[in-house]
Parts: C-alpha cells; sequence; structure tokens
C-alpha cells in the first residue's frame, strides 16, 4: 500500500508540472508574548510583509510574513526561513502556500522534514502520529489544519510528510531566545491533492482486484 501511494502520488505531481507556480510561505506570531520579530534583511531569497489584517497596528511588529521567492520545484529541496526574536519566548508559527486569485490553482506542498537552526524538531521527520478526537491523524506537535493531511508514505524514499497548501496549512510552536538569530528549515517539493492521492489508489487497488478475480 506504502509503494502505490508513493507511485500515485509521483504521477499527481507530473501531471501537475506545468500548472501555476507556488513558493513556501511562512507566518510567524509573536502577539501574544509581545515579542516583536526582525527579518533577516539580508536574506535577498524572500520577500517579507507584517500582519497588515491585524486591529491594532502597534501589533503589526510582532509578526512576520516570509515567502519564498523560488517556486517549489518536483525535486525534494530545502528552504530557509530566518529571523530574529527581540525576547525570550513562543512564537507561533504557519507554514503553508503562497496567495493565488483563484482558489483551484493555489497548489499544494509536501513537506518531508522541518529543523529549527540545524537540527530536527521534535518528530519534525513525522515519523509518529496520533489520530485526534475528530478522527483526524496529526503528526504531533504539528497541527494540520482544514485539508492538510497526513500522508505516511508521501514523504522521501517512502518517509511519512504531510501535504499543505493557502487555506490548509499547518502550524506549531517554538521557544525562541531574546536577540539570537533564529533558522526554520523545510524539504519540500510540489505536491496534489491529498484526497487524489487516497482516491488513485483505492481505485488501482480495486483494479488489481478485479483483474485478479478474472
Amino acid at each position: 500500500m506504502k509503494k502505490l501511494l508513493s507511485l500515485i502520488l509521483a504521477l499527481g505531481v507530473a501531471s501537475l508540472a506545468t500548472a501555476v507556480e507556488t513558493a513556501i510561505t511562512m507566518n510567524i506570531d509573536g502577539v501574544k508574548s509581545q515579542n516583536e520579530i526582525l527579518p533577516d534583511k539580508n536574506d535577498s531569497n524572500v520577500t517579507i510583509g507584517r500582519f497588515n489584517w491585524l486591529k491594532k497596528q502597534d501589533d503589526q511588529k510582532y509578526t512576520l510574513i516570509i515567502s519564498q521567492r523560488e517556486s517549489v520545484s518536483s525535486d525534494w529541496k530545502k528552504y530557509t526561513f530566518s529571523f530574529t526574536p527581540v525576547r525570550t519566548g513562543t512564537v507561533y508559527i504557519t507554514v503553508r502556500g503562497n496567495w493565488v486569485a483563484r482558489s483551484e490553482e493555489r497548489r499544494w506542498i509536501l513537506i518531508n522534514k522541518i529543523e529549527k537552526d540545524g537540527r530536527l524538531m521534535e518528530n519534525g521527520d513525522f515519523a509518529s502520529s496520533k489520530k485526534t478526537s475528530g478522527g483526524k491523524r496529526q503528526p504531533l506537535p504539528f497541527w494540520l489544519q482544514n485539508e492538510a493531511s497526513y500522508l505516511p508514505a508521501g514523504g522521501k524514499e517512502g518517509s511519512a510528510a504531510i501535504v499543505v497548501n493557502f487555506e490548509n496549512p499547518v502550524t506549531f510552536s517554538i521557544e525562541t531566545e531574546g536577540g539570537k538569530f533564529c533558522t526554520i528549515q523545510i524539504e519540500a517539493k510540489i505536491g496534489c491533492h491529498p484526497k487524489s492521492v487516497l482516491q488513485h489508489a483505492g481505485e488501482t487497488q480495486n483494479k488489481k482486484k478485479q483483474e485478479g478475480g478474472n
């Protein structure tokens, strides 16, 4: 089953190769702890923004939006996001695809692992997961929102992975040290809708059963 899911996922990615390009975006939220987030001004590979939708304009300095300039490709690659928190404390991070006007063109991104300052985060390879009360499998402490999904064999060489896009992100928190440069690295490649992967897997299995019965 795992090999079948991996093959179908690869075929799905290949069929999307000419679709709208997408990039990884990271939202960093330090509002709760009033922790100002400073961008890495030396990184020319990203664009920077703030949460301009917040009612209190002064709270925007506690937020940061980092978007990669480079589009996610069909090959596994690490994408780097760097910032400096002014205070020591907890900040909340959301990882998603970039916004596109037409919702059907908001591409899916397959994430293989997440590292902080050069080290794998707790369960950053999504090796373990737990079915929550709602019935959804979550690779805690990472929280998959909406249709973002856990794929037990969707990663590199059949390892576990998660798949996200703009309105279906993954969120998690990290502990930061005031004034210390922080780097988050995400290994990812372009993916496809998780439901299509499972649907095609089921159809293929049913076809094999029917052929075997003839």
